[in-house]
Parts: C-alpha cells; sequence; structure tokens
C-alpha cells in the first residue's frame, strides 16, 4: 500500500477594503443611520435591575415559571461553574443581539437598540459579580487549544484527534480524550489511544496504545493581567502491544507545567514544559520536552465564528544520548463550528526542522466539544 503525505494549507482571512464611491447627482437620497443609545450614566446593577431582573431576577438565580411565563430554563448566574468559563465576547454577543445568536431561546431578548455599549458592558461586569469567590477563573484565561501543547486552563471536554504520518510507512493515531473539571482550579483527563501502523510489505498492526491519566491544577491566575500557571502530573500506562510498536511496554510519570498569557487585541501566548519518567529505562527513555504557541483570534463577521491562526515550536530532548534535541515547527488554526462555541475544529502540520532521516511530517486534526456547555446537537 503506497501513502501519500497530505498537507494541510492554513490561510487567514483577509479583511476586504472599503472602496469609496464618487455620489452622482441622480443617486437616490439615503436616510441617515439610525442614532446608536447614549450612555444612560446608571450602575451595572441598577441597569441589571430595570432590563434583566424580571426574568432573572434581582439575584440572579432566575425568576419561576409563574412570573416569567414560559418554560425555558433561566441560568442561575450565582452558578460559578456555569456562569464563569463564558467569555465576557460571549455576554455581550446575547446581550446585544438576542439568545438566538448563541443559539439560545428566543425569549432572550436584544438590547442593542436600547441601550448603549457602555451599559452592556456594565451589565456583563455585574454578572460576573453573582460568583463571589474569585478562585474560579474567568473565560478569558481558557485560550484555544494547540495541537500539542497542553493548555493551562482546566476544562470539560471531549477532544478527538487524528494525526497521520508517514514513519516508515504508514501510521494513523487516533486519541479519544475526557477532561473533567474539579471545583474552580482542578481537574482530570484521561487519553485513551487508537493505533494503525503499516510498514512496507506488511500487514497494518493495530490495537491500544497506552493509556494514559492526567491530574492538573492551577497554581495561580491573574485576571486583571491575563496570566495563568498550571502544573500536572501525567501516568501512561503499558496498555498497547510492544511488540507491534503500540506502546512503549513501560509504565511513565510525566511532570510538566503549563502557562498562559492573554495579549491586547485578542492575541495569546502558551508554553509547556516538563519531563518524563519511565520505570524501566531500557525500554523508554528519560526525556525532557518544551512547547510554546503564540496565535491570535478573530471574528469576520462581529458576532460570528471565531478563527485562530496560532504558529507552535515544539522540542523534545532524550536524556539517554547526547544526541541534540528534536524541534518541530506546527502552524494550525483553530474555528468554532457552533453558534455557542463549544464545538470546534483545528488542523495543523507538524513539521521536522531537524533530525529529518528520523521524523516525518504528520497532519494533525481534532474535533473538540465542550459538554459541559450543552449537547453535541445544540446551538447550531
Amino acid at each position: 500500500m503506497r501513502f501519500a503525505s497530505t498537507i494541510l494549507i492554513t490561510a487567514a482571512i483577509a479583511l476586504a477594503a472599503s472602496i469609496g464611491i464618487r455620489a452622482a447627482a441622480q443617486e437616490p437620497i439615503r436616510p441617515a443611520p439610525a442614532a446608536r443609545p447614549q450612555s444612560s450614566g446608571l450602575s451595572g446593577a441598577e441597569l441589571f435591575k430595570a432590563a434583566c431582573s424580571t426574568c432573572h431576577g434581582i439575584d440572579g438565580k432566575g425568576n419561576p415559571k409563574s412570573r416569567v411565563g414560559f418554560d425555558f430554563p433561566l441560568p442561575d448566574f450565582t452558578d460559578c461553574a456555569a456562569a464563569t468559563p463564558e467569555f465576557e465576547k460571549d455576554w455581550f454577543a446575547v446581550i446585544y443581539n438576542g439568545g438566538p445568536i448563541r443559539g439560545f431561546d428566543r425569549h432572550m431578548p436584544s438590547f442593542g437598540q436600547a441601550l448603549a455599549e457602555e451599559d452592556i458592558h456594565k451589565l456583563v461586569a455585574h454578572l460576573r459579580s453573582f460568583c463571589a469567590d474569585k478562585a474560579w477563573p474567568h473565560g478569558e484565561m481558557n485560550l484555544p487549544r494547540p495541537l500539542v501543547t497542553e493548555k493551562a486552563f482546566p476544562e470539560n471536554e471531549w477532544i478527538y484527534t487524528l494525526s497521520v504520518s508517514k514513519a516508515g510507512g504508514a501510521a494513523f493515531g487516533n486519541d479519544f480524550q475526557y477532561e473533567h473539571r474539579i471545583g474552580a482550579r482542578a481537574g482530570y483527563e484521561f487519553t485513551v489511544p487508537i493505533e494503525f501502523q503499516h510498514s512496507a510489505g506488511e500487514s497494518y498492526s493495530r490495537g491500544l496504545g497506552d493509556v494514559a491519566v492526567a491530574f492538573k491544577n492551577v497554581l495561580f491566575q491573574t485576571p486583571a493581567h491575563g496570566t495563568m500557571v498550571s502544573i500536572a502530573e501525567e501516568i501512561a500506562f503499558p496498555t498497547g502491544k510492544e511488540t507491534l510498536g503500540l506502546g512503549s511496554g513501560t509504565t511513565t510519570f510525566e511532570t510538566y507545567g503549563a502557562y498562559a498569557q492573554v495579549l491586547p487585541r485578542e492575541a495569546f501566548l502558551q508554553a509547556q514544559g516538563g519531563f518524563g519518567l519511565p520505570t524501566d529505562t531500557s525500554k523508554e527513555a528519560r526525556y525532557v520536552f518544551w512547547r510554546g504557541v503564540g496565535g491570535w483570534s478573530f471574528t469576520p463577521h462581529r458576532f460570528g465564528r471565531e478563527i485562530s491562526p496560532m504558529l507552535e515550536l515544539v522540542g523534545q530532548k532524550d536524556l539517554r544520548t547526547g544526541e541534540s534535541p528534536q524541534w518541530n515547527l506546527v502552524p494550525e488554526a483553530q474555528v468554532t463550528l457552533s453558534k455557542l462555541q463549544h464545538i470546534r475544529f483545528a488542523a495543523g502540520l507538524q513539521l521536522p526542522l531537524n533530525n529529518r532521516q528520523s521524523q516525518s511530517r504528520v497532519f494533525m486534526t481534532y474535533l473538540l466539544w465542550d459538554w459541559f456547555d450543552g449537547p453535541f446537537f445544540s446551538h447550531w
């Protein structure tokens, strides 16, 4: 079976330049644009009481059906687990354009023509204040997920990752990952790999790889500066068949730190670094690794899908030999698919920068579902 390598081309969307048109004498008179609402001068709490409390209650917990007159469940803004992961821009979008802009019920009306944008920002700040526990990081720290670098933010997600390479034949990696947040700052994750490998003149080897479980905890976060640092411990068990090249044959403990930094204009940096300690060094070498990624997010339409181009630099050094570290560059992009932004897709190409005899290009892609936000087929 002949295997052709796959190349992904990721391209950013260019902004179109507007072209002025000289007005002709016979051109019809166009109505002046509607005047934008002026700032009310009210505080966020006063705006909430006047515009929102009829449905959401003065305490932010939501009024009962007997009061609001419909069955649609209202959110409890005091529930930190549900309220804090949301982005300010998504709160703003729903208030400005109404519930349907993010796939919610039409009973959430639009206030974009009634409130000034300054007032809506005040409302969002007040909504965030209903969670009194400051240990919960805000959604702004939940940066786009890179293909290789682990994030600092604890999440509730399912991720399916596919990787395709031409290392000594053909290799297809399928990783199924489940992540579950524990409280404000901790979480655990399971990774189950299913591997397919093929060498020239031989049949496919396929089966379970080394299953891993990890625990992550946020050490500190500073929302005002957009900084987060986490530490994690991962244990990979020798569940894959070593004789078929589907596993390492030994239990490996991996310790790492993860860093996230929010930058102006939707830009961001993320980094990860750590080391791996196998229990049997005759089968697997000790190693150190470091990864970094930079990118930014933008929406071609103000409240539409979000696109996040990124560039990762990935390095790893085998401590058993004196060889130089292996370096890879990964250009990639992530795009949100659902209105709620809870379904995301990403793709990229891992390119070896050195040791090309032992490394090959790897096409990588994932489909991500934030299951805590809603069912997979809802909010589209």
